[in-house]
């Protein structure tokens, strides 16, 4: 190992990015970001005893990402009614909170990294 070549100290763990946090274009709005977040979200229909659900991933910018959040909350009061309070309320307050960490989230940062490897 060469002692100022800084690529050489992660050979050893091929998982880690030197380039993890490399701005990247926001599917939503076009604007670079080096935080670009990938979260599960729901369409949650709850009538009765009758539940059925659709799940979706939203992938966005930091700003983007609050609003697919807000977007995900405000849809379900309605389609989820009486479980909103009990599923979608602290998910929605678990993503908002989660878009507030610095980097690419580890999602967007394997699809980061299997590109760069020539796999996706």
């Amino acid at each position: 190992m060469r002692e100022n070549d800084p690529d050489d100290r992660y050979s050893d763990y091929p998982d880690v990015s030197l380039h993890g946090d490399e701005p990247v274009e926001c599917p939503s709005c076009g604007q670079p970001s080096g935080s670009i977040k990938c979260y599960n979200t729901l369409i949650l229909l709850f009538i009765w005893f009758f539940v059925v659900w659709w799940p979706k991933k939203d992938v966005g910018c930091p700003s983007c990402i609050r609003g697919k959040i807000a977007q995900f909350c405000l849809i379900n009061i309605v389609t989820a009614n009486i479980l909103w309070p009990i599923i979608i309320l602290p998910w929605s307050l678990v993503l908002f909170c989660m878009s507030f960490s610095q980097g690419h989230s580890s999602e967007i940062q394997a699809i980061l990294r299997d590109t760069r490897r020539g796999e996706w």
